[in-house]
């Protein structure tokens, strides 16, 4: 490779850890609990995704969260991904039929309405320990 492509390459490596430094610090510093879907990126690698999501550094980003959150007398916590966005955090029911990838709120028949990915983050951070 040549030397200035590999300049490149290293400043946008740079550029994402700082980016990622400066977040997970003020996310330990404001939360006590810091809680993440244990989810297999593997097969996003293999779509029309797969840039986007090894660009993102996730792993980078929950190792950081990890030491980070602990560092600051925090938790950090990973969930099973089973149903986080298919289940009521409400009465616990399980939608059916399953929603797909583009229904884009959660609506469940105790009444209980939400955005698909606000519901996720609810169940997760109800799954947390």
């Amino acid at each position: 490779m040549a030397p200035q492509r590999q300049r490149r390459h290293a400043k946008v490596r740079e550029q994402r850890r700082d980016f990622a430094h400066r977040l997970t610090t003020g996310w330990a510093r404001a939360h006590d609990l810091i809680a993440f879907e244990d989810m297999d990126i593997r097969p996003f690698t293999r779509s029309r995704l797969a840039k986007s999501v090894t660009d993102a550094g996730w792993w980078m980003l929950r190792q950081m969260c990890s030491y980070k959150a602990q560092r600051n007398g925090g938790m950090y916590a990973e969930v099973k991904t089973a149903s986080t966005t298919q289940q009521c955090p409400e009465c616990g029911r399980t939608a059916y039929p399953p929603l797909t990838l583009k229904d884009r709120t959660y609506r469940c028949p105790c009444g209980h309405t939400e955005d698909r990915d606000v519901n996720a983050s609810v169940n997760i951070l109800g799954r947390a320990p």
